[in-house]
């Protein structure tokens, strides 16, 4: 839990007094790591290639889940925009579905959704010039982003994965899976593995889920994996 506690105070900051769990000494005192990160708002992307077995699963797992083959391997800007703009924070910190606010859309919100809030990337790295880059070179995205390209203390990143407010998974990955059944065992929402692509009558596309968080759970869904 230290090594968690300490990777998280060196990413946002400590958080007031009151809730750090610490003492006068500053010695960890076992306070609760879930009120120390009350002030915190963050999403992670666990992106996984494997060597081009990601591309294989997630052919498989397209044919039984009917979500895009690519949109989970290549987490392009697009992909990761259509999820976290319409995650808007309101007065009390809490993550809403914009359309859960009526619909609005004024720059208040715009400037208060996740998006505008840190991302953490845990990438393996093997198609950088695909995912980190574009990630990189998106205005927006750019400037928020954190990238971690190997495994960190023993599970800490699986930890800030499963404590995360949004995350957004490989469905192929094993690790995706596991971060994201526990999860949705503990009562966290905002998952996202399962996206298509869809054209718009008035031209363009959007991202959209075509399986709820159910699916991970599901022998019909995740044969693809066998």
């Amino acid at each position: 839990a230290r090594d968690v506690c300490d990777l998280i105070y060196s990413l946002f900051g400590r958080p007031p007094e009151s809730v750090s769990g610490e003492d006068k000494s500053g010695e960890y005192d076992g306070g609760s790591l879930g009120n120390s990160m009350d002030h915190i708002k963050y999403t992670v992307i666990h992106s996984r290639y494997m060597e081009g077995k990601a591309g294989y699963r997630m052919r498989k797992l397209a044919r039984t889940s009917k979500c895009d083959r690519l949109g989970a391997i290549h987490m392009s800007p697009e992909y990761v925009r259509s999820i976290l703009e319409n995650l808007v924070l309101d007065g009390r910190g809490n993550i809403v579905h914009k359309d859960g606010q009526g619909g609005k859309n004024n720059n208040s919100n715009m400037n208060n959704n996740m998006l505008h809030q840190p991302i953490i990337l845990f990438s393996d790295g093997q198609i950088p010039e695909i995912v980190e880059q574009n990630l990189l070179n998106d205005p927006i995205i750019g400037p928020n982003l954190i990238i971690f390209n190997k495994e960190l203390l023993d599970g800490a990143d699986i930890a800030l994965s499963v404590l995360a407010d949004v995350f957004i998974g490989n469905p192929a990955s094993v690790t995706s899976g596991f971060i994201a059944r526990s999860r949705i065992s503990l009562g966290m929402e905002q998952n996202y593995l399962w996206r298509k692509k869809r054209k718009e009558d008035f031209g363009g596309s959007s991202w959209f889920s075509v399986c709820n968080d159910e699916c991970i759970f599901k022998p019909k869904i995740m044969e693809g994996l066998i």
